[in-house]
C-alpha cells in the first residue's frame, strides 16, 4: 500500500447547485493579504534558475508577460500597447487565471469577472491565459432545442478537430461550416430562447479567423472582446507566446537539467495523491511519468510544426547536457548541466522553436509556473483547484518551498427556460414507496378500508405470519423455508395495495418525463453564448462578491 503524506489535505470540491450561486475559497477579503504574502514569499527565496536568482526570473517574467498580454489584447481590442502604456502599470501586481479557448459554461465566464473585479480592487494587472497547448476533445457545443415539452440536445459543431493537434496549431478547412456556426446555433436554440449572445461573437470570431485562421485564437478573442464592451479590463495571452519568452525557457531548462530527480517526485507524490483521495484509475488526475531503459518522461509536450501531433517529451542526460527525443521524428539536444548556464539554455530552446519544434508544459507544470513565477494571486475554477493539491505538494518537494496560495471561484447559471419543479430526489422517493410496497405490504394496508371481516381477517393472518417468520432465527438448513414464507406473505397482500401501486407508477411515469425535461434544460455545462445578454449579464455581476 502507497503511503499517504500528511501535507496532502483533502478537499471536496463542489459546483455550487442553485441559480445564482457562486463557490468562492477562500474569500475575496484575503485577496490582498494572499498577494502580499506571495509576493514577499517570492522576493524572500533562496530558489534559483540555473544560477539566477528566483525573484529576479519571476518578477521579469511579469514584466515580459503583462507587456506580451497588452500587445496581444491590443490587436482585436482597444487597449493600449504596452509601449505606450505608464511605466507603473508594467510592474504592478499580476492577478491571472486561465481555461481552454473554447466555447466554456457560464460559471467558467464568471471566473473571468471574478479576475477583473478582484484586480480592480487590489490595483492589479488582471491576464487571462489562453491554455493554446491542449488538445481539443471535439469543436462543437451542446444546444438544447425542441420545445418546453420535448426538449432535446443537439450538437452543433464550428469545425472539425485535427486529431491530436493542439489548439495552437489548428486551422479551419471548412470556412463555411465555421462562419455559419453562430446561425445554426441561434436557430436551434431559437424555439427556447431568442437573441443569444452567440449572435453577437460570432460574426467577429469568423471575421477574426479569416485573418489568422486559427479557430480557438479567434473564438477567444470574439469572447474577449465582447468582455471589453461590457467593460472588463482583463489583458488575454496564449499559453504558448508565454512559452516563447525567455523566462519559461529558463525554467524548462532547469526542469530537464533535474530531470532524474524531478521524475522521481512527481510519480511519487502522484502515487500519494491517489492513496489519500482514494483514486484507482492510473489515468487521473494525470498518468505517471513512463520510463523507457535510459529514456525518462518528462511532464512536457513536444511536437513540430510540420507534423503537429502532440507527444510525450522523453529525455536522456549526456555528460555535457540532454538528449530530447518525442520516439518518433523529433531527436535534438541541449548543451548544458544542471547548475550551467542558463543563458545558453534559452538560447537553444529559442533556435529550437525557430525551427519548428515546439515545446509546450503539461498540465501540472502549467499551473506551478504561473503560480511561481507569473503572477501573484492565481484565480481557479472547480477542476484545476481539485488537482492543484498534487501541485502543492509537487512543489514543496522539487522546489524545497511553499506554494503560493490561490483562489478557487466558479459559478451556477440556468438557461432562462421555464422547469418544473421536479428532482431526481422525488423520483427516488417514489421508487423507494413502490419498494416498501412490494416488501412491506402490510404497512400500507388500512384495516378499516377493507371491504369486508373476511379480508380484515385474511391481511391480519398473513401479517402476523410474516411477524413470526421474520422474528425466527432459524439455524442455517431452514433458513430458505424462512426465506420462502415471508415472500409468500409479501405476495399475498400485494392485490391489497394495487390501487396504491397503480398510483404511484403513474406518478413516477409523470416524473421521470418531467424529470428528463429538466436534465435537458437545467444543465449548468451549457456554453455562455447560448443565454441572452439581458438576462445573464446582470446576473454574472450580481454574484460578484462584495470587495472589501
Amino acid at each position: 500500500m502507497t503511503p499517504v503524506a500528511a501535507d496532502i489535505p483533502y478537499h471536496r470540491l463542489r459546483a455550487p447547485a442553485d441559480h445564482g450561486s457562486t463557490y468562492i475559497d477562500p474569500p475575496v477579503s484575503i485577496a490582498r493579504e494572499m498577494i502580499d504574502r506571495n509576493r514577499t514569499h517570492i522576493a524572500g527565496t533562496e530558489l534559483d534558475l540555473l544560477g539566477m536568482p528566483w525573484a529576479d526570473v519571476a518578477f521579469a517574467a511579469r514584466r515580459e508577460l503583462v507587456r506580451q498580454a497588452r500587445n496581444y489584447t491590443a490587436q482585436y481590442r482597444d487597449v493600449a500597447p504596452a509601449d505606450s502604456a505608464p511605466a507603473s502599470q508594467q510592474t504592478e501586481r499580476v492577478l491571472m487565471a486561465g481555461h481552454q479557448p473554447q466555447l466554456f459554461h457560464a460559471g467558467v465566464w464568471f471566473k473571468n469577472f471574478a479576475l477583473d473585479s478582484v484586480a480592480r480592487a487590489q490595483d492589479a494587472v488582471s491576464v487571462n491565459l489562453i491554455i493554446d497547448n491542449d488538445v481539443p476533445r471535439d469543436c462543437s457545443i451542446r444546444v438544447p432545442t425542441g420545445n418546453l415539452e420535448a426538449p432535446r440536445v443537439e450538437h452543433v459543431d464550428w469545425a472539425r478537430p485535427t486529431n491530436l493537434t493542439p489548439y495552437e496549431d489548428q486551422v479551419v478547412h471548412d470556412a463555411e461550416q465555421f462562419n455559419s456556426f453562430g446561425e445554426r446555433v441561434a436557430t436551434s436554440l431559437s424555439p427556447l430562447i431568442q437573441a443569444p449572445l452567440v449572435e453577437r461573437i460570432w460574426p467577429w470570431a469568423a471575421d477574426l479567423v479569416r485573418g489568422d485562421a486559427n479557430p480557438g485564437r479567434a473564438i477567444a478573442a470574439a469572447r474577449h472582446r465582447l468582455e471589453g464592451e461590457l467593460g472588463l479590463s482583463t489583458l488575454e495571452l496564449p499559453l504558448s507566446r508565454v512559452c516563447a519568452t525567455s523566462s519559461f525557457r529558463q525554467f524548462a531548462s532547469h526542469l530537464l537539467a533535474h530531470l532524474p530527480r524531478l521524475w522521481d517526485i512527481y510519480n511519487t507524490s502522484l502515487a500519494e495523491y491517489r492513496s489519500a483521495h482514494s483514486i484507482r484509475s492510473q489515468a487521473h488526475p494525470v498518468p505517471d511519468l513512463r520510463r523507457d531503459d535510459e529514456w525518462l518522461e518528462a511532464p512536457l509536450w513536444i511536437w513540430s510544426v510540420a507534423d503537429p501531433t502532440r507527444r510525450r517529451l522523453f529525455a536522456r542526460g549526456t555528460p555535457d547536457g540532454v538528449e530530447l527525443t518525442d520516439r518518433h521524428h523529433i531527436s535534438t539536444k541541449l548543451v548544458h548541466t544542471a547548475d550551467g548556464d542558463g543563458q545558453r539554455a534559452v538560447e537553444q530552446l529559442s533556435a529550437l522553436e525557430r525551427s519548428g519544434t515546439r515545446i509546450r508544459p503539461r498540465a501540472l507544470i502549467t499551473t506551478m509556473y504561473v503560480r511561481m513565477v507569473l503572477c501573484d494571486l492565481f484565480l481557479h475554477g472547480i477542476g484545476g483547484a481539485k488537482y492543484d493539491g498534487l501541485t502543492d505538494l509537487f512543489i514543496r518537494r522539487f522546489w524545497n518551498s511553499e506554494p503560493p496560495g490561490f483562489s478557487t471561484i466558479s459559478g451556477t447559471l440556468l438557461l432562462p427556460v421555464r422547469r418544473t419543479p421536479a428532482h431526481p430526489r422525488d423520483l427516488h422517493q417514489v421508487d423507494m414507496r413502490l419498494r416498501q410496497l412490494r416488501y412491506h405490504p402490510e404497512q400500507y394496508i388500512a384495516l378499516d378500508g377493507l371491504s369486508s371481516p373476511r379480508e380484515r381477517q385474511e391481511v391480519e393472518r398473513l401479517a402476523a405470519s410474516k411477524r413470526r417468520a421474520v422474528a425466527d432465527q432459524p439455524s442455517r438448513g431452514k433458513r430458505r423455508a424462512r426465506h420462502l414464507e415471508i415472500s409468500e406473505a409479501n405476495a399475498a397482500l400485494q392485490p391489497y395495495v394495487e390501487s396504491q401501486r397503480a398510483k404511484l407508477t403513474d406518478q413516477r411515469v409523470r416524473l421521470a418525463e418531467q424529470v428528463r425535461k429538466n436534465v435537458v434544460l437545467s444543465s449548468r455545462e451549457y456554453a455562455f453564448c447560448l443565454f441572452p445578454e439581458e438576462t445573464l449579464v446582470p446576473l454574472l455581476l450580481e454574484m460578484l462578491p462584495a470587495q472589501p
